[in-house]
């Protein structure tokens, strides 16, 4: 979907290129970002990773969303973005990429669960070293906070009539 392409210059002539071509359907797209190098696959960082925080991924994420809420309608007045799917909810193995929501490890990337210490999250429940799991190698940054926040003024603009 075209909103979320950073760095293009004619998001609204591709916007109503896909609406002519394809016609008056709905948009999802498919959305993963990475910051290895504050991460479980920090063993994996490269230095052309996309993002080198947890709070770098969490800026993109946050205008990621806003562009989806601010995409232009089409000529035919409907607007077809109507959400992403993100992907996925723990780090990729297989890719060695932290596409996740959740460490490899079951710690939630939230700056408070994904530590080195041993801990309570914001629920109470046991993070960081679970003694089934182990420790997490670092203590990584928050990407989960911004998520959260990001999706709840998404529903508020919805629901205010956009």
């Amino acid at each position: 979907m075209p909103p979320n392409c950073t760095n293009c210059k004619d998001i609204q002539q591709r916007i109503d290129f896909i609406a002519e071509c394809g016609g008056d359907k709905p948009w999802t797209s498919f959305e993963g970002v990475a910051a290895n190098a504050d991460s479980y696959m920090s063993p994996y960082a490269k230095v052309t990773d996309q993002f080198k925080s947890q709070i770098g991924r969490a800026t993109y994420y946050t205008q990621m969303v806003q562009r989806l809420l601010n995409v232009n309608d089409t000529p035919t007045g409907t607007h077809h973005a109507v959400g992403f799917k993100w992907w996925e909810l723990y780090d990729d193995r297989a890719l060695r990429l932290d596409y996740g929501l959740l460490t490899r490890r079951d710690d939630p990337y939230d700056a408070t669960s994904a530590t080195t210490k041993a801990g309570r999250g914001s629920w109470g429940y046991p993070t960081g070293c679970l003694t089934a799991l182990g420790c997490e190698r670092a203590s990584y940054g928050d990407f989960l906070d911004a998520v959260v926040l990001a999706n709840l003024n998404a529903l508020r603009t919805i629901a205010a009539g956009w």
